[in-house]
């Protein structure tokens, strides 16, 4: 154990070196924690769709996974009572819910918790560091350099996480409770990074054409029609997509639906009309917000449980999940990339 140990080390440390460069620079902080961020959403993932079915599986004799865990005396069933445990098992494993699509999404989402949860640890360590540790000291630095170290401890956790009980760790109702809010918090925080992601994307292009522009007159137009063009394409698509949830999600009686899409439509009108007002208006700030407000409408109005309202009711949410996927890994490598950009006590792009 020492010897794998010490060569995963030794690896990282290389590539972390030829992709990181001086480990003790804020521009090393910002690619060594947009890496870590990133781990975390590929692991939540793999947990959730690759390693949880394993867990489900009726035959696992053909399972390489499970021939693995089997060779290891025990420890399969430390693993298969460690995630089938806790509130999970208690709602929706007993009787002939016990192999049910609810009971393994519910496990599913605790695969999830596992990675992210070690995330916000790793990083809420770092951030106490920061704050307890004089910026002009030496061991200052240690809040950004060390990072083959931070992704072996890391590593470690995460497999140690695997053979820890869902209760109370990662579905316990205090934990679940904590999940829930930090996840309102984060829809909250991602519409501020869409923002300002949005701002950062205009006034690039508004930088080059004037480069342009100063070179040869006109020669800058080719951006300003590409901003216009980005934004026709995107409020296009909140158009559409308005038009498809009210045809498919605002049948007769679904009055909870109807209601959703239109506050929706009055929030991109409401978005529009602030922007256009304001004297830093960005229309393309606004069209980005506008489609990620239908977003939002379409994820609602797909839960909902009344299957009249919602015929995606019972079917595999594909698109719901790249969607999300796709704004989470945006969000938070963006997060990640700003907050730890060369100047540590401003908010950079």
């Amino acid at each position: 154990m020492f010897c794998f140990c010490f060569s995963l080390s030794k690896c990282l440390r290389f590539c972390c070196e030829s992709f990181l460069g001086n480990g003790e620079t804020f521009a090393a902080q910002r690619k060594g924690s947009v890496v870590l961020l990133s781990l975390s959403i590929i692991l939540a993932i793999f947990f959730q769709y690759f390693f949880v079915p394993e867990l489900f599986l009726v035959d696992k004799s053909h399972s390489f996974f499970w021939h693995a865990m089997t060779s290891l005396t025990g420890l399969d069933q430390v693993i298969d009572r460690a995630w089938r445990s806790g509130y999970c098992a208690t709602n929706f494993g007993s009787g002939d819910k016990y192999d049910s699509r609810y009971y393994q999404d519910c496990v599913g989402n605790t695969g999830v918790f596992r990675p992210t949860s070690i995330a916000f640890l790793f990083f809420f360590i770092s951030m106490i560091f920061s704050i307890i540790q004089p910026p002009i000291s030496n061991a200052a630095s240690s809040s950004r350099s060390w990072w083959p170290e931070k992704y072996l401890i890391y590593f470690i956790l995460i497999c140690f996480s695997i053979f820890l009980p869902n209760e109370p760790f990662f579905n316990g109702r205090g934990c679940y409770f904590i999940f829930r809010a930090g996840s309102i918090l984060f829809i909250v925080l991602q519409q501020i990074i869409l923002i300002d992601i949005a701002y950062k994307w205009n006034e690039a292009w508004l930088d080059r054409a004037n480069e342009c522009d100063a070179i040869a007159w006109r020669s800058g137009i080719k951006w300003l029609r590409a901003i216009v063009t980005m934004c026709i394409i995107l409020y296009s698509l909140c158009i559409s997509g308005i038009i498809m949830l009210y045809h498919y999600f605002a049948k007769s009686g679904c009055g909870e639906n109807k209601l959703i899409i239109t506050l929706s439509c009055l929030g991109i009108i409401a978005v529009t009309g602030l922007q256009l007002y304001t004297c830093e208006s960005s229309l393309l700030s606004s069209a980005v917000i506008s489609t990620y407000i239908t977003y939002l409408a379409y994820n609602i109005v797909s839960k909902n449980p009344n299957g009249v309202c919602n015929p995606a009711l019972g079917k595999s949410d594909t698109f719901g999940i790249i969607v999300g996927l796709s704004l989470t890994m945006v969000s938070l490598a963006w997060t990640g990339y700003s907050w730890t950009a060369d100047d540590p006590w401003t908010f950079q792009g």
